[in-house]
C-alpha cells in the first residue's frame, strides 16, 4: 500500500521511471524486512529515481515507430552496479562512478541499499571535442585522447607528428585532457558532498568503470585526487560470464551489457519456422540472377 502510494506521487515535468525501497522504520528500530514485526506504526522509505516526461514520450515513440516492443524499463546504471559491485561493497558503501562517452553518473550505495543517483552530461566525448580546438579532425582528437590520456610530458619540448606537414606540442594535448577530466572530477567531487554521504565513510571507497577508465595515466591522477580513499578501476564484471563464442571487452564499458542480460526475465526470442519446397530450393539456386543485357 506505502508503495502504491509513492508511486503516484507526482513531480512536475518529470515520471518515475524507478522506485528504490530503503529500510522500514518500525517504532524507532530501522528494518529492511519488516514483515512479521508487530508494530502500531510503519514508515517506509523509498529513492524515486526520475525522468524528464519528454524524454520518456520521445523514447516510446522511438519505439513504436521502429515498431520494436518494449518487454520491460531498465536503469543502465542500476544494471550495471549489479554486475560491477560485490555485495561486500555495497553494504560497506561505495561510490560508482561511470565515466561515459557523453555523460558521467554518481551512484552511491550504503548498507546494501541505492542512496543517490545523479547523472553529470560530460564524458569522454566533450575531452574529443576539446582537442578538436588544437586544428584535429574529431577521429585524430580521439587517436590522441587514447595515445596520450592524462600522462605528464616527459620533456616540455616533446612533440608528435600527426602527418607530413603538422605537428603538435604534446604539453598542449596534455593540458587540454587534464583540464576537462578536471572538471569532471570536480562535478564528481561535488555531487558526492551534494548526497550528504561523506566518502571517507564509505568504506569500500570509489569504484570506477566506463570508456574513461581507459585513460592512460588515470590509475596516479586518481591516487593523487584522492589520496586517503579506496579507489578500484573496474575493467571487468564480478559476475562471472562465459565468453567463449565472444570477445571478452576488459575496458570497463561491458557493465550496463552484461547488467541487463542478467535482469532479463523474460525471453524475447520468438523462432519462426519457414517451410521451404525442394522446388523453391531448385528454382532459387540455379535462377539467373541477371537480365540479358547483363545488369
Amino acid at each position: 500500500s506505502m508503495e502504491e502510494e509513492n508511486a503516484v506521487k507526482q513531480y512536475p515535468g518529470h515520471n518515475i521511471l524507478v522506485m528504490v525501497s530503503q529500510e522500514y522504520k518500525i517504532g524507532n528500530n530501522l528494518l529492511n524486512e519488516p514483515v512479521g514485526v508487530n508494530c502500531t506504526r510503519i514508515e517506509g522509505n523509498y529513492l524515486n529515481l526520475l525522468a524528464r516526461t519528454s524524454v520518456m514520450d520521445n523514447t516510446g515513440k522511438s519505439f513504436e515507430l521502429a515498431k520494436v516492443n518494449i518487454a520491460n524499463d531498465s536503469i543502465g546504471p542500476l544494471v550495471a552496479a549489479d554486475v560491477l559491485l560485490t555485495d561486500h561493497e555495497r553494504r560497506q558503501g561505495c561510490v560508482l562512478v561511470d565515466l561515459g562517452a557523453d555523460t558521467t553518473t554518481i551512484s552511491i550505495y550504503k548498507g546494501g541499499y541505492l542512496r543517490f543517483l545523479t547523472v553529470v552530461p560530460m564524458g569522454g566525448q566533450n575531452i574529443t571535442r576539446d582537442l578538436c580546438s588544437l586544428q584535429l579532425d574529431e577521429q585524430e582528437a580521439e587517436r590522441i585522447k587514447r595515445n596520450f590520456g592524462i600522462l605528464f610530458p616527459t620533456s616540455a619540448d616533446e612533440t608528435v607528428q600527426l602527418d607530413a606537414s603538422r605537428v603538435i606540442e604534446v604539453r598542449k594535448i596534455h593540458d587540454v585532457i587534464e583540464a576537462r577530466f578536471e572538471e569532471i572530477m570536480l562535478n564528481v567531487c561535488h555531487q558526492i558532498e551534494a548526497s550528504g554521504y561523506d566518502v571517507k565513510n564509505l568504506l569500500a571507497g570509489i569504484v570506477f568503470c566506463g570508456g574513461g577508465i581507459n585513460l592512460k595515466g588515470i590509475e596516479g591522477v586518481l591516487a593523487q585526487k584522492f589520496p586517503s580513499i579506496k579507489v578500484r578501476l573496474a575493467h571487468d564484471t564480478v559476475t562471472q560470464v562465459d565468453w567463449d563464442t565472444a570477445t571478452h571487452p576488459e575496458n570497463g564499458t561491458q557493465g550496463v551489457l552484461v547488467g541487463l542480460l542478467m535482469a532479463g526475465d523474460e525471453c524475447c526470442f520468438q523462432e519462426t519456422q519457414m517451410e521451404i519446397q525442394p522446388e523453391d530450393y531448385k528454382v532459387a539456386v540455379t535462377g539467373n540472377l541477371f537480365t540479358d543485357e547483363g545488369e
